[in-house]
């Protein structure tokens, strides 16, 4: 009988896991930059030993109110195809092993954005766990999908009825970085396979701040 270990953690009082292979490491903190015109679900980036680490609100990728509690955030670091990616939640669990057998298809009353995340789930001792989606979970696309739902049109078409053409550079965050220091001129970039962002990266826009 084949088993997979899951790195557990809460958000908004629902137990989910991410597939250990997929993580990095978890940690707290509390100093972040905000990025300009991203999308709700970014909560800002911040410097994990030389590396710019985007963060991602997953209450806003499940469809539920942002965070609004101050201090130091939970940052569960996973690794995407491009790109390590932290996921803020509320708690920090542990790390189970489960019998590949008793995995469970998604809840038929999960709805909403919440089930486009989940891939299945585990019944635990007294605790249903879902099985988060590393992929889909840190791809803030996810906001243009609730946006459709409710008939409106996403944040990036939006913004290109207001702005003026410019040619479109895409780079990684490592890259937006060093352009920021550099105080260099306005660009579209995208990290991690989100939306591309149009903002004029300079000095003054990478300002510290704590998600609030």
């Amino acid at each position: 009988m084949s088993t997979r270990q899951y790195a557990t953690f809460e958000v908004a009082e629902q137990l989910f896991g991410i597939d250990v292979a997929d993580v990095q490491e978890v940690l707290s903190f509390d100093t972040y930059t905000p990025v300009p015109l991203a999308p709700s679900s970014i909560g800002g980036l911040f410097n994990l030993r030389g590396q710019v680490i985007a963060a991602i609100d997953l209450r806003v990728q499940l469809g539920l109110p942002p965070r609004t509690s101050t201090g130091p955030a939970m940052n569960v670091i996973v690794r995407t195809e491009d790109e390590s990616v932290s996921l803020l939640v509320d708690r920090i669990g542990e790390v189970v092993t489960l019998h590949t057998d008793l995995f469970e298809p998604p809840p038929d009353t999960l709805h909403g954005p919440s089930r486009h995340l989940i891939s299945g789930a585990f019944k635990l001792d007294g605790r249903l766990m879902l099985a988060l989606d590393t992929a889909r979970a840190t791809n803030t696309t996810a906001d243009a999908i609730a946006n459709a739902r409710r008939d409106t049109p996403p944040p990036v078409a939006r913004w290109r009825e207001c702005l003026p053409e410019r040619p479109v550079v895409r780079i990684g965050v490592s890259a937006a970085r060093r352009a920021a220091t550099a105080n260099s001129p306005a660009v579209w970039y995208r990290f991690a396979g989100f939306l591309a962002i149009p903002v004029a990266i300079t000095s003054s826009t990478m300002s510290t701040w704590s998600p609030g």
